[in-house]
């Protein structure tokens, strides 16, 4: 089988950073929890954004 291959386009990489970019944002809001537990407004954040990015 003959394998075709394809060029990536420069707004293919762009979305790809912005999308690393955002999860990296969102791991940071829950990675340190204040006195043993997350704040309610951060993991509101957190839901409401993992939704909209996946």
């Amino acid at each position: 089988m003959a394998v075709k291959e394809k060029r990536v386009e420069l707004i293919e990489l762009f979305y790809d950073l912005i999308f690393v970019y955002a999860i990296s944002r969102l791991t940071s809001l829950i990675s340190e929890p204040i006195n043993g537990g997350i704040d309610l407004n951060a993991l509101f954040v957190y839901v409401i954004t993992s939704f909209v990015i996946l």
